[in-house]
């Protein structure tokens, strides 16, 4: 018995759509098992292999028989229909982005995870086909993937500095300036835990550098020679993004860190990073930095409580101590005065 099939459509480059299974032979048959897989090795435009040199990432399993649709005529590339008897879809984090994908002749729609974009940040395409089986042997592989490109956005840091809370603990719209965040090294990457919390990191994904007008682009040590990309970089959008702005040249190692997530920024889905810094020179700036301490209406002036204050103070050379601490104001800082919106 002979199997062939297609995914559809050859591209998709808008994430809402429909990736349909369209299978054009056999006409009837019972126990077939069709897997998705992300693909590594596949025929590329010119008909040549290509191999990225990892495996195939199992995507999805559906098991069922293929019938005749009575929905549509003979012939036509949707009349046969494929009726679901079990389904496995893989588990992935929530954040991990997901194609959208449908067998022939039903009407349920699949939220498919693309696994191994949870930890890349600047990848084109992901290739993805399928296989068929039946009685647990494989009579059918696709060789032609069809590419699933995500949306891309460019990022842009900018730092907003502002003096003056007002009484709903957020900053004065008529105190805030904002400028570029220049030439500074910076790290990009994932939530690990739950970002309201203290104790989440960043799982870095990639590393960069800002141009003098605050806009992305490649780190020095992504070029043999040491000068650095100029070109802006665009990072993949459609999930929750950090960015961590540091002074080290030496780009951060790929993976878990130890950096707490209360020193990161979050990235919008126009590629915006905005970071918030406090006017020390201000008297409500050094108040919320320093700690939030209680005041005294003494002599007509609100004035500070004379009693001792906790305080932070971690030793500089103890880096991760130090962004410890940090964390720890920084997070009681956004609790108190920025905007979730």
């Amino acid at each position: 018995m002979k199997f062939h099939g297609r995914l559809t459509p050859g591209r998709v480059v808008e994430l809402d759509t429909v990736v349909e299974l369209r299978l054009h032979a056999p006409a009837r048959a019972s126990g077939v098992t069709v897997k998705l897989w992300e693909l590594d090795t596949f025929l590329d435009a010119d008909g040549r292999p290509r191999s990225e040199g990892s495996a195939d990432d199992l995507l999805a399993v559906f098991t069922g028989d293929l019938t005749p649709s009575s929905e549509a005529t003979p012939r036509a590339s949707d009349w046969r229909a494929f009726k679901i008897s079990s389904s496995t879809i893989s588990a992935a984090d929530p954040e991990v982005l997901r194609f959208r994908f449908r067998l022939p002749g039903t009407d349920e729609i699949f939220n498919i995870p693309l696994l191994s974009e949870a930890d890349e940040v600047e990848g084109d395409d992901f290739e993805l086909g399928f296989s068929l089986e039946v009685g647990g042997a494989e009579v059918f592989r696709s060789k032609a993937p069809t590419l699933i490109t995500p949306p891309k956005v460019s990022l842009r840091a900018v730092e907003a500095t502002f003096g003056v809370h007002g009484e709903d603990h957020k900053p004065d719209p008529s105190s805030v300036s904002e400028a570029p965040v220049a030439l500074r090294f910076v790290a990009i990457g994932r939530p690990i835990g739950d970002p309201a919390a203290l104790d989440a990191k960043l799982w870095v994904l990639g590393n960069g550098h800002l141009d003098a007008h605050g806009h992305l682009v490649g780190h020095p040590e992504e070029r043999s020679d040491g000068t650095g990309a100029t070109l802006i970089k665009q990072v993949r959008g459609g999930r929750p993004l950090y960015l961590f702005v540091h002074d080290d040249p030496e780009p951060l190692p790929i993976g878990v860190s130890t950096i707490p997530l209360a020193l990161c920024e979050p990235i919008s889905r126009e590629g915006l990073a905005r970071v918030e810094r406090m006017d020390r020179s201000h008297p409500s700036g050094a108040q919320v930095l320093e700690h939030a301490r209680s005041r005294d209406d003494r002599e007509d002036r609100l004035r500070f409580d004379r009693q001792p204050q906790e305080t932070e103070a971690p030793r500089r050379y103890d880096a991760e101590r130090a962004r410890a601490a940090v964390a720890r104001i920084a997070q009681r800082f956004r609790g108190a005065s920025r905007d979730d919106t």
